[in-house]
């Protein structure tokens, strides 16, 4: 158990604050070669502060983040 907790604190560290909005359960088309598709995106201020997979989007909600579950929905740039 103290190993689980450990690994939720950096996770959520790592992270920095909440993000505004973040999108899950999606198709996202990032334009980028490396990583040309997401599962989530989340945003702060703006700005994309997470691409990836959903597990790793939950890191950045917080109490006041607006969230949107895509279902499979495509997003587009």
């Amino acid at each position: 158990m103290p190993i689980l907790l450990a690994g939720l604190v950096m996770l959520a560290l790592a992270a920095g604050p909440p993000a505004d909005t973040v999108l899950t359960g999606g198709r996202i088309y990032t334009v980028n070669p490396a990583q040309p598709w997401a599962q989530a995106v989340a945003i702060r201020d703006g700005r994309l502060v997470y691409v990836g997979d959903d597990a790793g989007a939950a890191a950045w909600i917080g109490p006041r983040t607006k969230r949107h579950v895509l279902a499979g929905k495509l997003v587009l740039p």
